[in-house]
């Protein structure tokens, strides 16, 4: 449990100080038409960029993909995939963290030399030692040692420091002895790396750049992935200033409890309410695992793109949805990482089914 003498103040986003942060729009600029020239016709110049100061240049402006292989094109909307895995860090909590990072350092709270400390060794511990190395900051996970080991390898690659959770405690257990440890030092910070209500302009952020990558074409409906359900409550509300009558689903992927970390990172206490979907008002779909593996496989042979299996479960409700959004409009699948983290990850079973 957290030490009765921790500074309330250390442990961000516990208690969530919106008022110091600033809506941050995470965009790439784009090239100078002097810059352009010179280089070869060949080379699609939507997709030219400066040369980038830092890594963190690369966070946001990802690629928007329609699928017009891997699922029916003659049936209604337009179905498109926003690619997170196209951040520098692999995942869509490279904005997160880059913003919840922002304004800690904007408060104050944090300066170089200082350790950022999280639970879980997950995409969120990824991008916050991607972003932390690039400022000077140094890192800790505390992940359980009976907990997922997928992104393990990855996270000790950015130079992160691991320390071990015991073992039956899950991530919160992992939540509690990171929170413990930030409390100890002064130079010490607990990032909650999944606190929803901290990461409004990252997901604002997000509807912008749908909104202009589409132009002309009307955004009819969005699908995101559901864990937190920050995607779901932030991009669906930002979105809907731009066209209320948007069609707003969120997908969960059916597992077994013994794989519900491959698909959801967040403590059960961080999972969305049933107020949550109602002050959304949008639909939550559950999704066999077995047919997001499949649909996953489908979108790689046919289309070229590795998605993750909450990204292919996404495309999945889209499907789902398609109806409810009139031909020429488009829906958007959220892909909150990409298809590489999951190569050696595909349960023994799943892959058996796939295989027959």
């Amino acid at each position: 449990m957290m030490s009765s003498t921790a500074s309330p103040s250390r442990i961000w986003w516990s208690a969530v100080r919106r008022s110091a942060c600033n809506e941050r729009g995470i965009m790439a600029s784009s090239m100078s038409s002097e810059a352009r020239a010179g280089i070869s016709d060949l080379l699609p110049r939507s997709t030219a960029r400066p040369v980038a100061d830092s890594v963190l240049d690369l966070i946001g402006a990802t690629p928007l993909i329609e699928l017009s292989r891997a699922v029916p094109h003659d049936e209604g909307a337009t179905i498109f995939v926003k690619h997170e895995g196209y951040n520098p860090g692999g995942s869509l909590r490279d904005r997160t963290l880059l913003e919840i990072l922002n304004c800690a350092s904007g408060s104050g709270l944090l300066k170089a030399g200082d350790e950022i400390v999280l639970a879980g060794a997950n995409n969120s511990a990824i991008s916050a030692a991607l972003i932390a190395h690039s400022r000077g900051y140094r890192v800790r996970v505390f992940h359980p040692r009976d907990g997922d080991r997928r992104l393990l390898k990855l996270l000790m690659e950015t130079g992160a420091r691991l320390s071990r959770s015991p073992r039956g405690e899950g991530l919160e257990g992992a939540r509690e002895a990171a929170v413990a440890y930030a409390s100890e030092g002064a130079d010490r910070i607990f990032i909650d790396g999944t606190r929803r209500e901290a990461t409004v302009g990252a997901f604002r952020a997000i509807a912008r750049e749908l909104i202009q990558a589409l132009g002309d074409t009307r955004l009819g409906g969005v699908v995101t992935s559901v864990s937190t359900g920050a995607a779901f409550r932030h991009l669906a509300q930002a979105l809907r200033e731009h066209n209320p009558e948007i069609e707003v689903a969120g997908v969960m992927i059916e597992a077994p409890e013994e794989r519900r970390a491959l698909y959801d990172d967040v403590a059960p206490d961080q999972r969305p309410t049933t107020d949550d979907l109602k002050e959304v008002r949008g639909e939550l779909i559950q999704i066999a695992e077995i047919e997001a593996w499949r649909m996953r496989g489908q979108i790689a042979r046919r289309e070229g793109v590795l998605l993750g299996p909450k990204g292919a479960a996404a495309v999945l409700g889209a499907l789902q949805i398609r109806h409810a959004v009139p031909p020429g409009q488009a829906i958007v699948a959220l892909s909150i990482d990409g298809g590489q983290r999951y190569l050696s990850a595909t349960p023994t079973e799943i892959a058996e089914a796939l295989a027959h």
